[in-house]
Order: structure tokens, then C-alpha cells, then sequence
């Protein structure tokens, strides 16, 4: 509040609302009473528990509908092409795809079940049969096109770790543990591919589309229906045709870049924010909490952390996603009914560790720490850049000496994707303050000087609106 023109404005800036109270002041001690008060409400953004944190955009549906649209028709697009390439290459007979391929199955079924026994099932496991008999059969052009055509039609699900990030773990959970399942059932089962295993279900009693599969199952099973094809038809599979059908099959465009919307820093207006999967970044964030950590006793004095216990606290968050308060308590040796660490009265449950160091601890264990620093940067850069998987799981082994089991967990390790308010230059300059002893807003000072201004200094003065 400030005093501008013989009156007080006093704003009260809520969720949903904005309340003010306009008070006459000459100067003196005594108020001139109140000139006039009221609330604007307006129509917030968002659904759900908004107070909580919780609120959902009311955009949401919108934006998803609008994101299965384009899903739909990049797929449409995708299989014309595939359409395009197997008809060019004499694997599939001209025409439209809602034409040629009902007519060319209803073919496909008088010919492999002509007496009509159990027709119903094989119709629904008649492409599957074909992909199981190209791995030891002569196929015609047509039936291969069919083959190949399923194999485009249900090409499985290939992890992307932005998305991963974004949709959580518990589906993304979910998604791993059916392929799992999966995998282990083909292997029980003795089927050399995806499709071989799928061909000996009944549809009747074990539905067949109700499971997650991988993309690199079906990646395996087109080259395994190449490699036992092309013997036959040398004519039609060269290099040229396999690498232009896989490429149609399998291959998915890069999620296309967003560094233009990152924002900028609070402290340097003109660099970008960090990510916060940095390891700067997240010892930055454990910092600025522990140097803001204060133990509570119960007649209300209030104590800061010393630097042995800022240090022992960092030891355990760097090896952790997350510290809850009784376990750091006892670390501390804070003992006493009713003291606590400030941060508990505001419901929180715990500190948040170095989730960046914390994952990749559980890979390379103590030897995380023995890495020169530069070496712990350029881990964490592989995991960023690489697109990859497999060459994720390469890198880790040769480069960084993992085993191969390790190697695996390491290329499926998912970073924080969010944004921190600073540029990594800010957070440099501010570390070692903060590692000091200096509280955030102390190093801000001390880096870069008195900062802040009073609102009031910034809003521009303006003549007696009331009477």
C-alpha cells in the first residue's frame, strides 16, 4: 500500500478475485474513513481444487481432442503411404484400402479355410496366420503385402521419455509391466515372433487386442518375414524396397522442438531458464531449502541448520528422490517432544532430493561420486540427448563401463523435464554463496546487488480519483 493522492488503495489479490478498499489519508495518524470498497470476481480458468493446486485447464478437453485429430490423421496418412508403396512394388493389388483389403481377406479366407470350419475365428487371426506362415512358407506378392500392411496397422508402442515425463509413471508404469508380461508369454510359449504367438490364440477366449506390445516386436518380425522372403522373391524385396517399407512402417518423426517457449531468467533477462534436470539446478533448489530450514522448538525460538547438518542432510538427498522430516530429524540428532523443522508447519511432508543424482546413483552407485564433475555433466547429457534407447544402452557400457542389465535401467532413466526460474549462469554465481552459508536472497544481493523495488516505486503516480 501507499499513500498517493490523499488516500490509501489496499488490493487483495485472491484465486478467483480481487478485492479493494479505498481509505482518505491527509498524512496524520487518523484515518479519514473509508472512500469506497468492493470486489471484481471473474471466471477462473480452471476446473477442480484450484486453491490447492490441483485445477485443470478448462482447455484441456479441448486441446486432447484436437491432439487424437491429428494423431488420426497422421496414422490415415501414414498407411496411404504404406498402401502406395506395397501397391507400386507389386505387393498389393490396386485401388482403395477400404476396397482391396476386405475383398483381398475374404480371398485370403476361402483359400486357407475353404470349408468355412471356425471361419469367424480365423477371420479375426488371419493376419496373424500369414505373418506366422511367412517365417516358413513361400508367400504370394499379395499375401506378403497383407502381412507387411497388419504389421503397419499395429506397429506397438516405442517409449518417448518427454512423453514419459509428461504422463507419469504410474501408466507409463502400466504400459512396461504389459509389455513384460508379453514378452515373457511369447517366450513360454516357444513363438519365434509376435505374430507367430498371436496366431495360435483363440480370439473367442483370449482377446487378442487387449495388450500393450513394443515396437522393436515388430520391428524383429518384419526383418525375420524379410529374411525368410526374400529367397523367393528376390525380384521384389531388394535393399532399396526393404529399407522404403520399414522406413513406412516404423518410422516416427522427432517431437518438434520448443526452446522458443522457454522463459527467461529472473536475473539475467536476456539467457534462458535452466532445466531442472541439471545437477546444478538441483542442488541449487536442496540448497535453498536447507539454508531457509529452521528447527522449531516449542516455546517458539527458532534455530538454523548449522553447516555439518546442511552437509549431512545434502549427503542423504543426494543419494534420494526425497528426505520425509522424521527420518531427517533423527539424522540431525534433533530430538525433544514438539520440535520439529519449520517447514512441517505448513504441511509439508518432506525435503525433495537431487532426483537427477538420486537416479542415477541407484544405476552407478557409490562410483556416481567418484566421477570428476565434468563427468557427472556429460552422464547427465547423454540421458538428455540421446533419442535412442539402444544407443543409450551402447553408450552406458562402453563409455561409462556399465554391465548390461545396468546399462538397460540407464537408458530408461526419465529427468525432470520442467524449468527452473533461473539461467544455469545465475545458478553458478549463486552456488557457491549459497554453499557458504548464504540464504537465496542473500547471494541474490550479494551477486547482483539491491534488486528489488517497492511495488509502489513502480506504479506511476496519478491524480485524486475521489472526492
Amino acid at each position: 500500500m501507499k499513500n498517493i493522492a490523499g488516500y490509501i488503495l489496499g488490493l487483495d489479490l485472491g484465486v478467483s478475485s480481487i478485492g479493494w478498499a479505498a481509505i482518505r489519508h491527509d498524512g496524520s495518524k487518523q484515518s479519514g474513513g473509508v472512500l469506497d470498497s468492493g470486489v471484481r470476481i471473474f471466471e477462473a480458468g480452471m476446473d477442480n481444487n484450484i486453491s490447492e493446486g490441483k485445477g485443470v485447464s478448462r482447455n484441456t478437453q479441448r486441446r486432447d481432442a484436437r491432439l487424437a485429430r491429428r494423431q488420426t490423421d497422421r496414422r490415415k496418412r501414414r498407411m496411404r503411404k504404406l498402401l502406395h508403396r506395397l501397391q507400386a512394388n507389386r505387393l498389393l493389388p490396386e485401388g482403395d484400402p477400404t476396397e482391396i483389403i476386405p475383398a483381398l481377406d475374404k480371398d485370403l479366407l476361402k483359400k486357407f479355410c475353404p470349408h468355412g470350419e471356425d471361419a469367424a475365428r480365423f477371420a479375426h487371426i488371419l493376419p496373424y496366420f500369414l505373418r506366422k506362415r511367412a517365417l516358413d512358407e513361400k508367400l504370394q506378392p499379395y499375401e506378403l503385402g497383407r502381412a507387411l500392411y497388419h504389421l503397419g496397422q499395429r506397429r506397438g508402442f516405442k517409449s518417448n521419455k518427454i512423453t514419459d515425463a509428461a504422463e507419469g509413471k504410474k501408466e507409463i508404469g502400466e504400459v512396461s509391466e504389459g509389455i513384460t508380461e508379453l514378452r515373457k508369454k511369447i517366450s513360454e510359449a516357444g513363438a519365434r515372433s509376435l505374430g507367430e504367438y498371436f496366431a495360435r490364440l483363440d480370439p473367442e477366449e483370449d482377446r487378442i487386442r487387449s495388450r500393450w506390445t513394443s515396437r522393436d516386436m515388430f520391428e524383429q518380425e518384419f526383418n525375420a518375414i524379410m529374411d525368410a522372403q526374400i529367397g523367393d522373391h528376390p525380384d521384389l524385396l531388394t535393399d532399396s524396397v526393404r529399407q522404403t517399407l520399414h522406413k513406412c512402417i516404423f518410422d516416427q518423426r522427432p517431437l518438434k522442438s520448443v526452446a522458443h517457449l522457454i522463459g527467461f531468467c529472473e536475473l539475467e533477462r536476456d539467457r534462458r531458464r535452466a532445466p531442472w534436470l541439471r545437477l546444478e539446478a538441483q542442488q541449487f533448489r536442496m540448497l535453498q531449502a536447507l539454508r531457509n530450514t529452521r528447527i522449531v522448538y516449542p516455546d517458539g525460538r527458532e534455530e538454523e541448520l548449522s553447516d555439518e547438518q546442511v552437509q549431512a542432510l545434502k549427503h542423504e538427498l543426494d543419494r534420494q528422490q526425497s528426505l520425509k522430516f522424521p527420518k531427517a530429524r533423527k539424522l540431525l540428532g534433533i530430538k525433544g517432544k514438539g520440535v520439529k523443522l519449520n517447514w512441517e508447519e505448513g504441511g509439508e511432508k518432506g525435503f525433495s532430493g537431487n532426483t537427477t543424482s538420486a537416479k542415477l546413483f541407484k544405476i552407478f552407485g557409490e562410483r556416481w561420486f567418484d566421477f570428476s564433475e565434468e563427468d557427472r555433466r556429460r552422464v547427465v547429457e547423454d540421458i538428455h540427448s540421446f533419442q535412442k534407447d539402444d544407443a543409450l544402452k551402447k553408450r552406458g557400457e562402453k563409455q561409462w563401463g556399465l554391465s548390461a542389465e545396468a546399462a538397460d535401467a540407464f537408458s530408461k532413466v526419465v529427468l525432470e523435464r520442467r524449468y527452473c526460474r533461473l539461467s544455469l549462469s545465475a545458478i553458478r554465481k549463486l552456488l557457491p554463496l549459497m554453499e557458504r552459508g548464504c540464504t537465496y536472497a542473500e547471494a541474490v544481493k550479494e551477486a547482483y546487488g539491491e534488486r528489488r523495488k517497492e511495488a509502489h516505486e513502480k506504479l506511476p503516480v496519478v491524480a485524486e480519483v475521489f472526492p
